[in-house]
């Protein structure tokens, strides 16, 4: 059967609930790495954060990947569920919510981590601004010279 607007088809019962389950996982890996993500931010681990970013966008790329194939299903449409008796449908409804309240986590959890980036940017722009001035102020004082060397005067008399 067609959804009759995308020439998706309807999902069975099965194939939306494997695919939700797969989705779910996916999801609850993601939060996984957000928060790993969290505490190396915090701690400023960059090189660790670069590897936990890359880890994280091949897990990004799945999860878009089975979304289309929810949306393929029909899912997402208006009477999508329309096909599955009254269990499996709440089923299938139950998994889409606990996938929509994963990925509502996440967003949340990725606010934070870009606050804590954002401060952590500028806590370094400021200990750079710091370093800077302080190279301004030995520069001012000693205009870049090292200490005068010892001097030799004969005196007579």
């Amino acid at each position: 059967m067609m959804t009759g607007n995308t020439g998706g088809r309807r999902a069975s019962a099965d194939e939306a609930e494997a695919l939700i389950g797969h989705t779910r996982t996916l999801c609850e890996q993601l939060l996984e790495i957000t928060r790993e993500q969290d505490a190396l931010i915090e701690r400023g681990e960059t090189e660790s954060l670069v590897r936990l970013v890359e880890r994280r966008e091949e897990i990004v790329t799945r999860i878009e990947q089975a979304g289309a194939g929810l949306r393929d299903m029909g899912l997402d449409q208006p009477g999508g569920l329309d096909a599955m008796d009254e269990a499996a449908r709440a089923r299938v409804e139950a998994g889409l919510t606990a996938v929509t309240s994963i990925g509502a986590q996440i967003a949340e959890a990725d606010r934070r981590a870009e606050r804590a980036m954002l401060e952590r940017k500028d806590a370094i722009g400021r200990e750079l601004h710091g370093v800077r001035g302080g190279g301004r102020a030995v520069r001012a004082y000693g205009n870049g010279a090292g200490p005068a060397g010892p001097r030799f005067e004969d005196r007579k008399g």
